[in-house]
């Protein structure tokens, strides 16, 4: 019997959670003739699918507690079309408010389903980045408690006490929604999230199905890339990901004059500026080079050309993509030893590990990756059957339509 799906996120536009949930759109639209599909987020015209409801973001500090606004938006909407199952994908700035909404509609229609695809340690931090931005170090204090009320006197939210007072009520009005059992399957992308997630007595690992993000290029193609000696890193600009380690340990490997290298820093966010000037204080302006966030298809020729990646974070991180984008390109990845990303290493059984925060490590990796780059790059075949059957757009599709498909 058909059914009508309605998928919602914060935005569709981005990296990281956005990409998943913009692929997963687009997946369902192209191969699922049987169901019909809609999609609420934030309306943009880089989108390759028609927002069918147009959310705003929170416009003042009180919106991000409790948007009343997206309430609206959200009764709106469930009671135009009716869905038969909601997929929910990343809301943050939306506030709670949406599962207000899908609280009182549920209990109408007690025959829906609610799958929400965590992309983030909401389940496990009242500011959901499992990170302590006041102490800066990695952080579950809260994960085993429901209620998590330290984020008021910790002040652990990166903006500062104002932000985590107001995240502080956000996670309380989040969690007393979860407490009543809206969501009635949770989908992760990593073990590691999972495991966090039932440090927390009241989860069952019956309700968790982990699910491997796929990989939305076309693994079949043989592309010849045409390499430089390049070193990459992709993605937010920010304190917990620890850029200024890996500028440090570059500039130790530059000193080593092995090989004539450059570091591309792809990204924005708010130590752009303080790096920059880190760059210019360790006389390597000539080997780092900034770039602004691009979309995918930008990105691409970077990757094209780049034979290392590097993840440097402080924290936990999830499942993170530049693995398997890594993969896709020929490129070699280093990450810290630790969360979803040493995970992901073991899952492909492809990259190298460094000691978290130590450059020294990072040095001695980043000058494996370098003498042994063909070596490390002529194991990837091996790889690749393996690699296609775990995170494959036909496997993500099947595991997603048999949850949408349960009753």
């Amino acid at each position: 019997m058909a059914k009508k799906i309605l998928h919602i996120s914060e935005r569709g536009e981005g990296g990281g959670g956005e990409s998943v949930f913009r692929e997963t759109v687009v997946l369902f639209q192209e191969l699922d003739l049987i169901n019909t599909h809609y999609t609420a987020c934030k309306q943009s015209n880089k989108l390759p699918f028609k927002v069918d409801f147009d959310f705003k973001e929170k416009e003042q500090l009180a919106d991000f507690i409790y948007s009343f606004s997206n309430k609206r938006k959200m009764d709106l909407m469930l009671k135009e079309i009716e869905p038969d199952i909601i997929h929910l994908h990343h809301y943050g700035n939306l506030s709670p408010s949406i599962l207000h909404s899908l609280h009182n509609y549920k209990k109408r229609r007690d025959n829906i389903r609610i799958i929400q695809t965590v992309h983030t340690f909401q389940y496990s931090c009242s500011h959901q980045a499992a990170y302590d931005y006041n102490k800066t170090k990695r952080c579950l204090d809260c994960a085993s408690v429901h209620f998590k009320t330290k984020i008021f006197y910790r002040k652990c939210s990166r903006a500062g006490f104002v932000h985590s007072i107001a995240k502080g009520f956000n996670s309380l009005i989040t969690h007393y929604y979860y407490k009543k059992e809206i969501i009635d399957t949770i989908v992760v992308p990593s073990n590691f999230i999972k495991e966090a997630i039932l440090l927390n007595k009241f989860y069952s690992d019956k309700k968790i199905v982990e699910i491997n993000n796929p990989i939305f290029e076309n693994l079949e193609k043989k592309v010849k890339f045409h390499k430089e000696n390049n070193i990459v890193y992709f993605g937010r600009l920010s304190e917990e990901k620890n850029i200024k380690l890996l500028i440090t340990a570059f500039s130790l490997f530059a000193s080593k004059d092995i090989e004539n290298y450059k570091l591309l820093i792809i990204g924005d966010g708010s130590e752009k500026k303080e790096l920059q000037q880190y760059v210019n204080e360790k006389k390597i302006l000539d080997k780092v080079i900034f770039f602004p966030f691009m979309t995918q298809r930008e990105l691409a020729k970077y990757l094209e050309t780049s034979k290392i990646s590097i993840m440097t974070s402080k924290c936990f991180e999830n499942a993170p993509m530049m693995m398997i984008e890594s993969f896709n390109y020929n490129i070699i990845p280093i990450a810290a030893n630790h969360g979803g990303m040493r995970e992901m290493v073991l899952k492909l059984n492809f990259g190298l590990l460094f000691e978290s925060e130590d450059e020294y490590s990072l040095v001695d990796q980043i000058t494996k990756a370098v003498n042994d780059y063909e070596k490390l790059i002529n194991e990837k075949p091996k790889l690749e059957a393996k690699i296609r059957d775990l995170f494959s757009k036909s496997k993500y599709f099947t595991e997603l339509s048999n949850l949408y498909s349960y009753r």
